[in-house]
């Protein structure tokens, strides 16, 4: 190891600490070679300089056209675009890419709903900012009155999965895979979310049902092993139409759930 790269990874290790909102690495420190690190933190530097100068002028810039965006979601450290498609679908985009054109959206996961169905789908991901490595969490809430598979049926599901990332033979990363860890059907009797929301083991949801809003946690590790009769917690309740405004979304702040 080089005196230079030493020099670098302090740099680089000061850098995120001293920030309010740390910036993310997408691998453990110790992979990075010396000009991984030199440039890592020149862009950084470089985007926090833009960000706080009075005239605001990106040094780079990515435009592309998306048809069905019912949910985007920017990546911690802004290299991963996720887009939410309105059938349970999600591509992402990878606006590191070296193309001088617009970046191509690779399909993570494919759309679960048929589209001439009617459906309700709302989707929230967490960054996992634990991992060594990229990783987020994807939870959905589905309601349709036909499944992709061609099942006439209604159904309706929470499902879980797991985004990690895909790492080259010098252990970089180079793209993601997704894969589904957890399925369970929803709380019996209730209207179609208004909105959900994901923290660890915890999954928040927003509902009417009987013309009273709910706002309800379950464990989704215990929904998955018991999806019959899993437990669930009302952390609020209040009557239509007098939180029609206030408990536009549900969102858990913490290990503590703590919902806005």
């Amino acid at each position: 190891m080089t005196r230079a790269r030493e020099v670098w990874r302090h740099l680089v290790e000061q850098y995120v600490v001293s920030n309010a909102v740390r910036p993310r690495l997408e691998r453990p420190i110790s992979l990075y070679s010396s000009l991984e690190l030199e440039a890592l933190l020149l862009r950084w530097m470089s985007a926090h300089r833009a960000l706080n100068a009075k005239t605001f002028q990106t040094a780079r810039e990515r435009e592309f056209k998306i048809t069905d965006a019912h949910r985007v979601h920017l990546g911690a450290g802004g290299r991963w675009l996720f887009v939410a498609s309105s059938k349970a679908g999600i591509t992402y985009y990878d606006l590191d890419s070296d193309s001088s054109e617009s970046p191509s959206g690779v399909e993570l996961i494919p759309n679960q709903i048929a589209h001439t169905c009617p459906s309700w789908v709302q989707v929230t991901i967490e960054d996992d900012m634990q991992s060594p490595f990229v990783g987020f969490s994807v939870a959905f809430a589905l309601s349709s009155h036909e499944y992709s598979t061609g099942a006439t049926e209604n159904w309706h599901h929470f499902q879980i999965w797991r985004v990690e990332a895909v790492l080259d033979g010098m252990q970089r990363v180079i793209g993601l895979k997704a894969t589904q860890i957890a399925s369970f059907p929803h709380i019996h009797r209730i209207a179609p979310h208004c909105s959900i929301s994901l923290r660890g083991p915890h999954l928040a949801f927003h509902v009417m049902a009987a013309r009273e809003y709910y706002v309800c946690v379950v464990d989704w590790r215990q929904a998955n092993s018991l999806p019959s009769k899993y437990p669930f917690r009302v952390a609020q309740r209040a009557s239509f139409p007098s939180v029609s405004l206030i408990y536009h979304s549900v969102s858990i702040m913490s290990a503590n759930p703590f919902f806005i």
